[in-house]
């Protein structure tokens, strides 16, 4: 295509018909941004970028045109190189323009671009903290996402191209800043929980991001304040262990049975009347190890499905022999109670009993 001082085409090749659907002689004498281009938002700046360029002409322009197919197709995105032609005195006369059909290229470029900011808004508003450090750049940051601002106090304009002991306390910046060695060698990620000033509890993460050469690029940086889940989990051991050890000093047996028929556990008193070693039951099926084979199994382990399904629930007390690992028979006088999980279902079934004197 050659367009004149006046900004008309003077010439289209016929391979408008390929890109545009239009004849060449349908083109001619007529204003590209005008007749050609999707109004206004798309016409306008190129009217200008003309006006410009025919101002001041300038050799080998690379620009984009959106031109409207005749079809009524989706529009055509040409990658425009132009040259300004002079005339034999020099004077300049418009410009001759090569063009390539880029339409997929743009669309393409547009879908990463979209889940790029769509990628952004993720990252950004996570409850985490994510950092990127550029690693080939004299190791300072180049991302932060809004968690970490919250939690440094500072902005991630005032973050970016500064290095780890600039942003993070002692603790955080020896993680975030060393180690990158032993993430080429791993090529995976390190974790740490960190202890900062005051008492916090950080889980650490750093992951390494190779370039397409191999090389280490980027270090991905994501920690989370596990100070409170910390603290819940002490709590938490701390009352497993109270309750472990009221079982052990519980002069009863005691042992709680999966719904799938299978030993959870069993406190030492029960291990001690079974014969069994500690922990040696816990796994086990409790009919097919515990209990007699030709007088009871069968029944029980029926009486225990019905319970698991709900229809039935288990009397107060029930006096049931159990074998022990030497295959003696010692009667025990049992009290049963269901758990529930938060839908009602049986989880398991708790069984507290003492030996009955013969």
């Amino acid at each position: 295509m050659n367009v004149d001082e006046a900004c008309t085409f003077t010439y289209v090749s016929p391979k408008s018909r390929e890109f545009l659907g239009y004849a060449p002689e349908e083109m001619l004498r007529k204003p590209p941004p005008c007749d050609f281009m999707p109004p206004p938002e798309k016409a306008e700046p190129v009217r200008e970028q003309f006006a410009a360029l025919l101002d001041d002409p300038r050799p080998r322009v690379l620009f984009e045109w959106t031109m409207l197919h005749r079809d009524g197709s989706p529009p055509v995105v040409l990658e425009v190189s132009a040259t300004p032609v002079y005339d034999v005195i020099g004077d300049f006369t418009g410009y001759r323009m090569v063009c390539r059909d880029v339409t997929e290229r743009a669309r393409a470029a547009k879908r990463v671009a979209q889940w790029k900011s769509f990628l952004y808004s993720v990252v950004n508003n996570i409850p985490s903290m994510v950092f990127v450090r550029e690693v080939e750049g004299g190791n300072t940051f180049v991302f932060s996402n809004k968690a970490a601002e919250t939690f440094l106090g500072m902005t991630q304009e005032e973050m970016v191209g500064k290095r780890a002991a600039e942003i993070f306390p002692p603790e955080m910046a020896a993680f975030f800043a060393d180690g990158d060695r032993e993430l080429v060698e791993r090529a995976a990620a390190l974790e740490k929980e960190i202890r900062i000033p005051g008492g916090r509890m950080l889980s650490a993460k750093k992951i390494p991001i190779f370039s397409s050469k191999g090389m280490l690029k980027y270090m991905l940086g994501i920690a989370e304040d596990v100070t409170d889940r910390a603290a819940a989990e002490i709590h938490l051991i701390a009352e497993r262990d109270r309750a472990q050890g009221y079982l052990e000093a519980a002069g009863v047996v005691i042992a709680v049975i999966r719904a799938d028929g299978t030993i959870d556990l069993v406190n030492r008193k029960a291990s001690e009347v079974l014969g069994y070693s500690e922990g040696d039951l816990a796994g086990k099926n409790w009919f097919a190890t515990v209990v007699p084979p030709e007088r009871l199994r069968k029944r029980l382990a029926q009486n225990f499905s019905r319970l698991v399904a709900g229809g039935a629930e288990p009397p107060p007390f029930e006096e049931s022999p159990v074998v022990t690992r030497d295959g003696r028979e010692r009667p025990i006088l049992w009290h049963n109670a269901l758990l529930r999980d938060a839908d009602g279902n049986v989880v398991a079934m708790v069984s507290s009993g003492e030996e009955i004197a013969e």
